[in-house]
This record gives structure tokens, sequence and C-alpha cells, in this order.
């Protein structure tokens, strides 16, 4: 176990300031081990330095780069409009889908992915209510050298099996469209689905949840949860989910049980929890954490702990990104910083936050600039924190192109 003042001294000359740019195509180092809030570092896991492809190493910290031209993926698909079937066994999605959105609407109107801090994918699913009943899974790969890889869809049902309502499933028995608002994550191979906002021009929650096993690229239906609008996040050690019910419940959370496809009974905090919001987690210990919650005005840093099922909530005062209606925001332990980032207001800035003293230092962006679209239009989760190549992706519009961002 290290000290933190072993671990200070073993990392002279990294902690404390921003880390250079590495050089083009060098191997991203392995993060510091985790500091646990008395002091004592868990110990690490293995780690193997990984390559980071030409074109992030090329970037300088605090960039944006449009993937597109000299970027373009090298799979053709820059955009999800692009890998959207309009024609053939699954019908006209860009004309034939019923929503008003369509083009595909799954970025659209609260429309989110699955907030991976990990690999090099990142997971976009999304339509709902009458905006959009395009029930997709896409997938864009980062990995490359000079380039990405790009958009690929990993399932979609036929337009000729729509069905809208709450709690149904298309006739295809996969699930419908749904506003996923930050109700999805990945845990241990699969992409859950908490809660849903589902197709239906009537409007209205539900409380179906589902797996997407990301091997076999198959869906099942799992129990439903105890309420119907939960924003999630995943605890790989324990094969927990946290739900937190934002606009049901407004007080709520409970866990999700991967092992027994259970839910615990429903808890309450002190403080209402904002609409939409974005979740970062620090690992404290094995079984607790600190876990940022922060988006539509308000912010919190709450402990929560795996074992008890319990979380303990305090307000924070963050930056004008957490103003936005959800931001993204990842936890960084290389650097021991909350980045957070992706506010329709500002897209130009990206906070960065200490867990240690809660404050926030903005960082203008430079390179190509980004606009996150309609009034309803924050991140909502349609990234990947690819920590082991300093940088993370994402992807505002259906029609134009992912972005990355570089970090220090």
């Amino acid at each position: 176990m290290l000290k933190r003042r072993e671990f200070m001294i073993g990392t002279a000359g990294i902690v404390g300031m921003a880390v250079p740019a590495l050089s083009r195509g060098a191997a991203a180092p392995c993060p510091p081990p985790a500091l646990s809030i008395d002091g004592a570092s868990p110990a690490s896991s293995s780690c193997v330095p990984v390559a980071v492809p030409s074109y992030i190493a090329s970037m300088a910290p605090y960039q944006v780069r449009a993937l597109t031209g000299t970027y373009s993926p090298t799979n053709g698909g820059e955009s999800m409009q692009s890998v959207t079937p309009s024609s053939g066994a699954f019908g006209n999605w860009l004309s034939g889908d019923p929503g008003v959105l369509q083009l595909p609407g799954v970025v659209d109107a609260w429309c989110g992915g699955a907030k991976p801090a990990s690999g090099s994918k990142m997971y976009v699913h999304g339509g709902g209510h009458n905006d959009s009943a395009n029930n997709g899974l896409y997938v864009y790969d980062y990995a490359g050298t000079d380039r990405p890889a790009g958009w690929t869809l990993a399932k979609i049902s036929p337009v000729s099996a729509i069905v809208a309502g709450q709690n149904v499933a298309y006739s295809d028995g996969l699930p419908s469209a749904s506003h996923t608002a930050d109700t999805s994550c990945i845990l241990n191979g699969n992409l859950y689905r908490i809660t849903s906002i589902p197709y239906n021009p009537n409007g209205g929650f539900a409380s179906d949840s589902w797996k997407f096993n990301l091997s076999t690229n198959t869906w099942t239906r799992l129990a439903n949860a105890p309420s119907s609008n939960a924003a999630v996040f995943p605890h790989a050690g324990s094969g927990k989910i946290l739900c937190v019910d934002r606009q049901t419940l407004y007080f709520g959370y409970y866990f999700y049980q991967t092992a027994t496809n259970s839910f615990s009974a429903i808890k309450n905090v002190s403080v209402q929890w904002p609409d939409y919001f974005c979740l970062a987690y620090k690992p404290l210990t094995a079984t607790t954490g600190l876990l940022l919650i922060s988006g539509s005005g308000k912010s919190f840093s709450s402990v929560v702990d795996w074992n008890a099922e319990t979380i303990t909530q305090t307000s924070r005062s963050l930056g004008a990104v957490s103003q936005s209606q959800a931001p993204g925001c990842v936890y960084d332990s290389a650097t021991d910083r909350f980045w957070m980032f992706g506010a329709r207001s500002n897209p130009g800035l990206v906070d960065e936050v200490n867990p240690n003293t809660w404050q926030v230092t903005p960082h203008s962006l430079s390179g190509d600039g980004v606009s996150f679209g309609s009034s309803y239009q924050g991140t909502y989760s349609r990234f990947v924190f690819m920590e082991s190549f300093r940088a993370i992706g994402f992807v505002p519009t259906a029609s134009g192109p992912a972005f990355v961002m570089r970090l220090p």
C-alpha cells in the first residue's frame, strides 16, 4: 500500500502539472494508483501501455478535432446518418421513421449514450416519445492510426416492427426507442438500459430495463425497475448499477444487482436531484467512491457505499458548465481531476474540477468548433473517456462527424 508521501515522491514531476503531449504515436503511460480519502492507496491493477493513435497524439492539450476530411473514418461511417438503413430489409429509416425528427432521431431531445470510461468505443442509443422510433444501437470506434475506424450500426429493428407504447417491445422482440438521458451504462461486457422514456406519441415514462451483450449483439429484457426514469452508473467490483431517479421520484435512488437481475428498495436523499445531469465516479476504496452529479443548475458530491447501498449527498457550487442540461463529465485517475465539458451554452470550455477542494478551473478549447444544436442537447453521455489516449471522444449531432478532445 502506497502512502500519500511515497506516492508523491514516486511521481515527482507529474502530479500537480499538466503532462506534456505525447510524441506522435507514443505509448500512453499507465495512470498512477488512485489515492483513497484517508491517504492510502489500494493495489494498482495491471496496466499495459497503449499506443496512442497518431491523429490524437498529434493534438495539443485542450484541442478539439472534427473527424472529417483528412481524419474521416477508415470504414466510411463519418456520421450516424451515414450508417442508418435507407432501404432493404430494415426499410427506410431516414424517411420512414414515424417520429418528427428522423435523420436519424437518436441524438435529438434528451437522447444519449452509455458513457464508457475505458476502451475506444462510444455507444449511442436514443429515440423516444414522438421524436423518433429509431431503436438503433450505434457504435463509434476511435481506434486506428492516422484515422479512427468510425461508425457501425450494431443492431436495429425494421421500420415495420415499430410498436408505440409504454413497457412494450417492438414486434421483433427488441426494445423500443427511448430517450436514453443517462439511463445507459457499460458493465462487464454488457450495455444496460435501466428504465425508459419510450417511443410513444402520447408521452410518458416506463420501467422496462434491458441488457445488450456487446459480444453477441443481442438484447435481453430484464426485470422492471421500481421507477421509470433513472440516470445510472455502474460498479464493476460489486456488479451493481446505481440508479438515480430525477423525474418521477425526484429524491429517490436504488441499485440493480446484475447477478440476480433484481432491484433494491428505493431510498431517498434530502435535496432533490437535478433534471438532467452527468455522473462521474472516483474510487475511494474497493467498495466506496465519490460520485459527481452535475447539471441543470445543481451539483453534488455523493459518497456511494456499494455494500450498504447508500448515498451520502453533499451540495456543491461548480462552474458555468454545471448550469447546462446534461453536460459530460469523467474522472481522470492520472490527474485526480474531474473534467466537465459539452455545455450547449458554451461548448468552447472544459472545466477542471479538483475533487479534494472542489475548485473549478475553466480551460478554453482550441481547434474545431462544436455546436450541440437544440435546447435539449447537451452531451447526454454520448462520449467515451479514453484515458490511455488522454482524450475524450464525443458526438453532438446525428448528421455531422464525431469529435475528439485532447486532455493534458
